[in-house]
């Protein structure tokens, strides 16, 4: 008998035979209702799961009024203006919610060795690069003291001893094998260098692409370089200064779509000394109405041998210029401001965008970090030469670029072609670090 004949005959038997080899066997209709009813039931809540994981979540923000007595609360009210997406807050949908990965990478922490071994100064620093303001000194990839030269070359920490007879290499440090740094998770394009008065250490900057790293290694011993402390900041290297012995460093660092609250990773910067991580305090951060991104310039000063944090700051803005003088550090954000008008012939509308600068002032007098207050101006300063302070005086050069484009309404609806104009200017203003006012400017059309 063929194999399709079997399975006919078989499907062909009648109940009543199967009831009799088998009392106990339910009747064949009564086990097809329950494997009817089961694959509905199986049905239905995969329905009801598909919707529940699936089905995008309200677009309304979340209510944080609950957090009204928390110190950061007015921050959080600001940042999600500026991070969040109302048709996607915080998660797509369930199944984003508790299935997809969410991390905070800079929240890594990391752990410090002892603190440096005293020795006696074997030199005297000589070398500065008070370029702007005497006294604030930058970091460079070389350092000198009188009998020393200390070279970073690109990871690579370099000591030469030197006279007028001759020089000798003492040591050598590989910074991301000592300390225990991929290679690739460096910026060292952008690494430098500092060396402490005493020249008992050097301090290296490590940019990294989403925090900055900061490593002092000993050099009292000058044929034994040994390893020291690391710090760890939230956000990209900015710029950095030596400050009376003290180590200052400006960071970047952006807000995530959607921020989790009140998990305080996912919308304050932070740092990492000690092995203890901490987060800048409320009245650490200022922002302003005209805040339109989600990112945080840092400042912080840091003891060079032991990278342990003095005090912290910071400003809801992307401040891109920054200039530090004898007591203040000054800096700018950029923003852009929107006008429409109506143009010169009908149908027509002219939009304008004009670049402008917040200008904010911190003060590090006495190794404390103050908000002094802020202020807009026309146009952005081109570096950091661009402002300078004196007896109390704010000066700053900005270029300001003002674009405007012309569209014409051909329908209802519909618009033409669009034409472009830029309008380029320079502007000098003086401003009053008591007041905040303007007290003196010039202005070119």
């Amino acid at each position: 008998m063929k194999k399709n004949d079997i399975y006919e005959e078989i499907g062909n038997i009648s109940p009543d035979l199967i009831a009799e080899a088998d009392p106990t066997a339910p009747p064949k209709g009564i086990k097809r209702r329950k494997l009817t009813i089961m694959a509905a039931s199986i049905s239905i809540f995969a329905v009801f799961l598909s919707l529940w994981l699936f089905l995008p979540f309200s677009g309304e923000l979340e209510d944080l009024s609950k957090y009204s007595d928390s110190e950061y609360y007015a921050l959080m009210l600001k940042v999600p203006e500026l991070a969040s997406r109302p048709d996607n807050y915080r998660f797509k949908n369930n199944f984003d919610k508790y299935f997809c990965a969410h991390e905070q990478s800079d929240s890594n922490s990391i752990s410090t060795v002892g603190t440096l071994a005293e020795a006696t100064p074997a030199d005297k620093y000589t070398e500065v690069t008070d370029n702007q303001f005497e006294g604030i000194i930058e970091g460079d990839l070389f350092k000198r003291s009188e009998k020393c030269i200390f070279y970073l070359d690109p990871l690579t920490l370099t000591l030469y001893s030197y006279s007028t007879e001759s020089s000798e290499l003492l040591d050598t440090v590989n910074i991301p094998e000592e300390f225990g740094f991929p290679i690739k998770s460096i910026d060292h394009n952008n690494s430098i260098i500092y060396l402490s008065p005493d020249c008992k250490s050097i301090t290296v900057i490590l940019p990294k692409y989403q925090y900055t790293e900061a490593v002092s290694i000993d050099v009292s011993d000058p044929a034994d370089m040994k390893k020291g402390n690391t710090f760890q900041i939230s956000g990209g290297f900015m710029t950095s200064r030596m400050i009376d012995g003290k180590l200052l460093t400006v960071t970047g660092w952006g807000v995530g779509i959607n921020p989790d609250f009140p998990e305080k990773s996912e919308f304050l910067p932070q740092f990492t000394s000690g092995g203890k991580t901490q987060y800048l305090a409320a009245d650490a951060i200022s922002f302003t109405d005209d805040a339109w991104r989600a990112f945080y310039t840092v400042v912080a000063l840091i003891d060079p041998v032991t990278l342990e944090v003095i005090d912290s700051a910071a400003v809801l803005d992307y401040a891109g210029r920054v200039t530090v003088s004898e007591n203040n550090i000054f800096l700018c954000g950029v923003l852009h401001e929107r006008s429409e008008r109506a143009g010169e012939n009908d149908g027509e509308t002219v939009y304008s965008i004009t670049q402008k600068s917040t200008v904010y002032a911190i003060s590090h007098a006495g190794g404390k970090f103050e908000h002094l207050g802020n202020i807009k101006i026309d146009g952005l300063p081109t570096d950091q030469y661009a402002l300078d302070e004196r007896d109390g005086v704010l000066r700053i050069v900005t270029e300001t670029q003002e674009t405007e484009y012309v569209r014409v309404e051909i329908a209802e609806g519909y618009t033409g072609a669009q034409t472009t104009v830029d309008i380029q200017s320079a502007n000098i203003y003086c401003i009053d670090l008591e007041t905040f006012e303007i007290i003196g400017s010039v202005i070119s059309a």
